[in-house]
Parts: C-alpha cells; sequence; structure tokens
C-alpha cells in the first residue's frame, strides 16, 4: 500500500496555492493558504495526523518558494530530532 502524501505549493508573496495527493486516491485536494508560518504549521499538522511514510514537498525554487522550503527543511529536522531517543 502506497503510504506516501504529495504535497505541490504554488508560492506567492502573500499566498499558497497548495494541492495534495492522498495515498490510494486519484483525487487532488486543491486550496489556498496564506503565506505565513501559522497556516503552514497548520497544513503539515494535518498532514501529520495521517501518519504516512514520507511526505514530498515540492515548492517554487522563486525567493518565497526559497523562503517556504527552507522553513520546511528545519520543521522537518526539528520534528526528527524531538522523535529521537535521548
Amino acid at each position: 500500500m502506497n503510504r506516501i502524501i504529495h504535497i505541490g505549493l504554488d508560492v506567492h508573496k502573500d499566498s499558497i496555492a497548495v494541492a495534495v495527493l492522498r495515498p490510494d486516491t486519484t483525487e487532488v485536494d486543491e486550496r489556498v493558504i496564506p503565506n505565513t508560518p501559522e497556516a503552514i504549521r497548520k497544513l503539515l499538522s494535518r498532514q501529520d495526523r495521517t501518519k504516512p511514510k514520507a511526505t514530498t514537498n515540492v515548492s517554487d525554487r522563486g525567493l518565497t518558494g526559497h523562503l517556504i522550503s527552507t522553513f520546511l527543511e528545519m520543521s522537518r529536522e526539528r520534528n526528527e530530532s524531538a522523535r529521537s531517543p535521548g
């Protein structure tokens, strides 16, 4: 069974267009969220509840996309270190 969630991000200054493809479905969930750390955290926490094996984030590599990509990498590293035993 495929447990990978694919998340596509089209990053703009004030908003982020999000497309999510969940395991075992062909329907894409599309929405627009504000370009704020809180909105991104909420989006990622929503995906964490499904307990996927892995998450693939694809983001725009312009300046705003680069900032989001860096934020995602830092969040992932922080989460992995919090899960690691002492």
